[in-house]
């Protein structure tokens, strides 16, 4: 069976919250999360996404993740190579797990930023935050 789970951000008491037992919402459509933190409807849901990182971390939506990538162009003496990492947002879309708009860290042309979605490979991710705690992650020069 699917494992379905979810952690969720609590706007006002700026915490996140994890291993939820159930979701409510009232007549408004908030979301109330039973806790002990009561945080009256200010949460933000974030589903775990199936993905662990290479650290065996579970990533969920609104992650942070730092992915790395080596890149090989060319043949023989026309070889080039290139590494360098994405980090982006994670997010579930209709085709899988992404990252939105990732940063990309070239180690020769510096830090740019993208638009558009990365596909995750967990294998190759860490996770190294959230957008609610570590919103300067994702900053772009």
């Amino acid at each position: 069976m699917r494992e379905i789970k979810f952690r969720a951000w609590c706007k006002k008491h700026k915490v996140m919250i994890y291993h939820i037992g159930s979701v409510n919402w009232n007549e408004q459509n908030e979301i109330f999360v039973n806790q002990d933190i009561k945080c009256a409807g200010n949460e933000i849901l974030m589903q775990y996404t199936r993905l662990k990182d290479k650290n065996g971390k579970e990533i969920y939506e609104g992650d942070i993740v730092k992915q790395t990538y080596h890149k090989v162009i060319g043949f023989g003496d026309e070889m080039e190579s290139f590494e360098g990492c994405h980090v982006g947002e994670v997010v579930i879309v209709s085709s899988g797990v992404c990252l939105r708009n990732p940063l990309i860290y070239d180690t020769d042309t510096g830090k740019t930023k993208t638009k558009g979605y990365k596909n995750i490979a967990s294998y190759r991710c860490e996770v190294i935050g959230n957008i609610y705690e570590n919103p300067e992650l994702l900053e772009g020069n």
